[in-house]
């Protein structure tokens, strides 16, 4: 009974943010381009309400986005175990990410790119930590296509 609650309530979430959606189509539709690029008012009354559905929708989406993992993780915590191992990893992998890296550039690269010492120290530990996932990707897949091989 509480799946198909829930179904409900999003069905009802989703339907009123596509109709405040295309009401907000339907009025910028129906201004004249003109009249909204001279106008700032007409754009701030027909524009805004539409941008907060937006932001309402892409909230919604952050919650629970975060809140249903959570959630998940609490009614079945074997489950939960991967998971967090998966965590643990990407964890880990951002630390040795991170003290890897390191500020290559001068004072003066620092200030022509407008990036303090520690940005650019964290930009080297993001770009770090994407090498060695892409690398871990084509490993896998080298892996599973040279198993499949083997299997038949």
């Amino acid at each position: 009974m509480e799946k198909n609650l829930t179904v409900r309530i999003f069905k009802i979430i989703s339907l009123i943010l596509i109709l405040g959606a295309v009401i907000g189509i339907v009025l910028v539709w129906a201004q004249s381009e003109a009249a909204m690029k001279d106008n700032i008012g007409l754009q701030n009354r027909i524009l805004n309400p539409y941008f907060a559905i937006a932001y309402i929708a892409l909230g919604l989406c952050i919650i629970l986005a975060l809140l249903f993992p959570i959630i998940n993780i609490i009614s079945q915590p074997k489950n939960a175990v991967p998971v967090l191992i998966g965590i643990g990893v990407i964890v880990v992998l951002g630390v040795v990410a991170f003290t890897i890296s390191d500020n290559e550039f001068t004072t003066l690269q620092l200030r022509a790119y407008k990036v303090s010492e520690s940005g650019s120290r964290q930009i080297g530990a993001a770009l770090i930590a994407t090498y060695f996932i892409a690398g871990a990707s084509i490993l896998a897949i080298v892996y599973a296509e040279i198993s499949n091989l083997i299997k038949k």
